[in-house]
């Protein structure tokens, strides 16, 4: 069994690929996620959260995902007008 090491905020938690695999294709069907949506991605990639909902929307759902290098509070709303964000983290 492979394994990936996922690091978090304090500490790094372990999670089989099979496992990696079924949140990314089972989060865009479960909440109806459609090829015509933008999906905002704010978390870090290598944040298990992150990760898996942003590449798995764009990978297995088809959507367009935006990916922000730091994520700015004051800036999050203005971004979701300027994508035409429909679904975020």
């Amino acid at each position: 069994m492979c394994t990936i090491k996922l690091k978090t905020w304090e500490a790094t938690s372990r999670s089989s690929s099979s496992r990696q695999l079924f949140a990314c294709i089972a989060v865009p069907m479960t909440c109806g996620i459609r090829q015509d949506d933008v999906f905002y991605c704010y978390l870090p990639l290598y944040h298990s959260s992150g990760g898996q909902l942003g590449s798995g929307a764009a990978l297995f759902g088809g959507t367009t995902t935006i990916i922000k290098k730091k994520f700015s509070a004051s800036a999050f709303w203005k971004d979701c007008v300027k994508h035409n964000v429909t679904v975020r983290e």
